[in-house]
């Protein structure tokens, strides 16, 4: 029998859960607005934005730390980065299968799902709370992961995979591990888009999340080897990777005989580079 406490508990949770889900979608609804009349956006970005959802989970980290308009900008980067990758490709065929892997909350999913509406867009990640929300906001279908990339099946195979900012918190085991499952998956003439940690995020090193030990275990290894990574503390399966372009070709040509076919030099939101591959199956 439910108790008066209990009920009262209830009634609280869902009472924040609804004024956070009214308040977040304002605030990306006016962040909205205000780039749709600012001078960032093509004319092709600003119908693009008008169909972008504007929900929001509680539980979304990279909303927690942004601006809204922040938040918004990284999305329409991506979707800049994918639209690039394909002018620079002679094999640019139709998108009707996406897989958005470590899709978080939907930060690129949401552009995505209005960039390509009609296409069937999977999500994947380790927070199966944020797969279950990217599915009802966006019309996504889910698929499981785990941290190791290991006895994953997508069930299909894709034309375009999205996968931003993943490589930039994994060792290069799992890299390689995580490339060929891509490699695996994806369809004939389909797209592998994915972001690293460049020359670029060097100087960034101090911001993110690492101990001066830690940091310098990173550009020590980067400069050694090509590939730097250290933990986040108190953590053994995520922290900051640093990878240089010679090596991450390297890897990406021992994950399968895919071709690249653009790179852009910090071209994820001025920050990440950004790597295109083709599948020649």
């Amino acid at each position: 029998m439910l108790t008066a406490e209990v009920l009262r508990r209830v009634y609280a949770f869902f009472r924040y859960e609804l004024i956070f889900e009214v308040a977040s979608a304002a605030q990306l609804g006016a962040a909205k607005s205000r780039l749709l009349y600012s001078d960032s956006l093509s004319e092709e970005e600003r119908a693009l934005f008008t169909t972008v959802s504007c929900r929001a989970h509680r539980n979304d980290f990279l909303y927690a730390i942004a601006s809204p308009e922040e938040y918004l900008k990284a999305g329409v980067s991506a979707v800049r980065c994918i639209d690039q990758v394909f002018a620079q490709s002679d094999n640019h065929n139709q998108i009707r299968t996406i897989l958005d892997f470590a899709c978080g909350y939907g930060r690129v999913a949401r552009f995505l799902r209005a960039r390509f509406p009609a296409a069937d867009v999977s999500v994947c990640d380790i927070d199966d709370a944020a797969v279950d929300f990217c599915t009802r906001a966006f019309s996504a279908k889910a698929i499981a992961s785990n941290s190791m990339f290991t006895g994953l099946s997508m069930g299909k195979r894709f034309d375009l995979i999205w996968c931003g900012s993943l490589i930039t918190h994994i060792d290069e085991g799992a890299t390689i591990r995580l490339l060929k499952l891509f490699y695996r998956h994806l369809a004939p003439g389909g797209f592998c888009i994915f972001t690293t940690h460049g020359n670029q995020a060097i100087e960034r090193m101090p911001v993110f999340g690492l101990g001066a030990v830690e940091q310098n275990q990173v550009l020590s290894q980067f400069r050694q080897s090509g590939y730097g990574y250290a933990s986040y503390p108190g953590r053994i399966d995520m922290g900051i990777s640093l990878v240089s372009r010679e090596k991450m070709i390297a890897i990406t040509h021992a994950a399968g005989p895919w071709a690249e076919t653009a790179f852009i030099d910090h071209g994820w939101d001025n920050l990440q580079d950004v790597y295109g591959f083709v599948s020649r199956d």
